[in-house]
């Protein structure tokens, strides 16, 4: 284990037991510390963790997280108390490709899983079909047990540029959207390239039970440019994602977020700022919640929440600056993130800016946004 996981490792400890870090620095004199005005708190859910989806229909939450062979990622369901931890992905090497499996999302119901799988025959390392690349990956979805496994798509090309990536249901769940790249690669270094579009189809189970995809819509608003589908609005009418087609050049580490109306195509881009990306809906529409770079010198991204038109912006976790009680400790990253059907709550995958591995935490506010 390296310093910079070990140190991340004992300051999720530290939440996990409730106690207050007590790693930051007083202000300068004269300087007041401000830890935004959005009372909250943050503790520990799940030490080894990764992408979340927490379900509205029956409490419990998707995530995925490497694996038993320490590599590969597999999709797991657990309850917000721990009592229930199960994988469903697992020794399922008969069904479902025993390489990277993750993302997952819950259809509205409860009774389904969608979530991103490595094809068998893949030729991606294992950096570039991680679910948060999505090379060589294809969506499949399962129920809640694991027991039944069910493919919905193919690759679009037989080679590094083609994949799929963040697939989510749509609030009355007829429809799942997702993004697909088409054309260019993931690079080794760790920049996300390429050339991807937004892809939504419905959603149908068959009389057979089987379920599937039809009617799938590919759009690619403007130049090719990195795509990322973050969700639907609660009215089902918009669709919330992050890209860099405003970026000069296409910067791929320049994401800003942006809501596409379905039924006018009219673009909205919400921010303007630094990186954005995993921006979501609170359960009334009115704001949404994402994770920015904006005011850490640091490079670490931290949660915070606007008004559905981009307005009111405001901080809402304080992971990355020193003195606040959540502060912990290293750059880290405050990636995908589920809120709760209530509102008040939200969970959200953290990680060490060098790794992909991480830990899931609860911020749990004392008024709603």
């Amino acid at each position: 284990m390296s310093r910079r996981t070990k140190s991340l490792t004992l300051a999720a400890s530290a939440l996990l037991l409730g106690t207050v870090l007590s790693l930051g620095v007083s202000p300068a004199p004269g300087e007041e510390l401000y830890c935004g005005s959005y009372p909250h708190r943050v503790s520990m859910v799940k030490v080894k963790g990764g992408r979340v989806d927490w379900s509205a229909a029956n409490g419990l939450i998707a995530y995925d997280r490497p694996g038993p062979d320490g590599i590969y990622y597999d999709v797991y369901v657990m309850s917000l108390d721990g009592t229930v931890d199960r994988c469903l992905t697992c020794g399922k090497k008969a069904i479902v490709p025993q390489r990277n499996n993750g993302n997952p999302a819950w259809h509205p119901s409860g009774n389904y899983i969608v979530f991103q799988s490595e094809v068998a025959d893949s030729t991606a390392t294992p950096y570039a079909s991680n679910p948060g690349r999505g090379i060589n990956n294809v969506l499949w979805v399962t129920d809640p047990s694991g027991r039944e496994f069910y493919r919905l798509t193919e690759l679009s090309t037989s080679d590094a540029s083609s994949g799929v990536l963040h697939p989510h249901f749509s609030p009355d769940g007829t429809r799942l959207a997702w993004s697909e790249i088409y054309e260019g690669s993931v690079l080794q270094s760790g920049t996300i390239s390429g050339h991807w579009r937004l892809v939504w189809a419905d959603f149908v189970v068959g009389p057979d039970g089987r379920p599937r995809v039809q009617n799938v819509q590919k759009v690619e608003l403007r130049d090719p440019a990195f795509y990322e589908t973050h969700g639907f609005s609660p009215d089902g009418s918009r669709l919330v994602f992050s890209s860099n087609l405003e970026q000069p050049g296409y910067l791929p580490i320049n994401n800003d977020i942006f809501l596409l109306d379905l039924g006018s195509f009219a673009l909205t881009r919400l921010t303007d700022q630094r990186y954005n990306e995993h921006a979501h809906f609170f359960p009334d529409g009115q704001k949404i919640v994402w994770m920015t770079n904006k005011d850490i010198p640091s490079r670490g991204t931290d949660l915070w929440i606007m008004n559905e038109d981009g307005s009111g912006k405001e901080r809402l976790t304080f992971l990355n600056k020193w003195g606040c009680p959540e502060f912990v400790g290293v750059r880290v990253i405050a990636a995908d993130n589920s809120i709760n059907a209530a509102g008040d709550k939200l969970l959200v995958f953290t990680h060490d800016q060098s790794s992909d591995y991480g830990s899931i935490m609860l911020v749990e506010l004392d008024r709603h946004p």
